[in-house]
């Protein structure tokens, strides 16, 4: 009976280590194995990581050589472009001024007209009046005159439009610039 009684109380009486106690010897061991992994795997890695080194310095120097070769192919073209373009913004501001002094000169000469109408009214209406008819075909003479000047203008203003804009697309194709 006694034995019994000991089978029963013999759990209770054992003195069991708490795990956290030996917790940070487990991490000392795990330490130390990990250590031992590394210090094995180390020359091998060492020796990958030591070639990958030297190829990443080789494609780096291939790739310096062939931008300072490149720089040097395409200096000039950019130094052309760069003229280029500083030629094509002065076309261009000499485009839009002569643009302005080309308006400027239709409002100028849609005003002569303007005037040439309202003459040729009243010469008309003058003429009609009067038998005497060597002024008012001076005066006619003179009005055609001056409307085949103004035609003249106006071809001369249509060929200076054309000439600018065969100077912009002209430019504009050098420059590779789709309109």
């Amino acid at each position: 009976m006694w034995e019994l009684e000991v089978q029963q109380v013999a759990p209770k009486l054992l003195i069991r280590v708490a795990a956290e106690a030996r917790d940070w010897r487990t991490h000392l061991e795990a330490a130390a194995q990990d250590k031992a992994v590394l210090a094995k795997a180390w020359p091998a890695a060492q020796a990958t990581l030591q070639r990958l080194r030297q190829e990443i310095a080789e494609h780096l120097e291939t790739v310096d050589t062939r931008e300072t070769f490149l720089n040097g192919e395409f200096s000039a073209w950019s130094d052309e472009y760069r003229n280029k373009k500083e030629v094509f913004s002065l076309k261009q501001a000499e485009f839009e001024r002569n643009r302005a002094a080309n308006g400027e000169g239709l409002t100028e000469l849609q005003k002569y007209v303007d005037q040439i109408e309202e003459m040729q009214g009243d010469l008309d209406a003058r003429s009609s009046t009067r038998s005497d008819a060597g002024p008012t075909l001076k005066v006619r003479k003179a009005i055609e005159a001056m409307q085949a000047e103004i035609k003249q203008m106006d071809v001369q203003a249509g060929v200076i439009r054309q000439q600018l804009l065969l100077t912009r697309m002209k430019e504009r194709a050098a420059h590779g610039v789709v309109a």
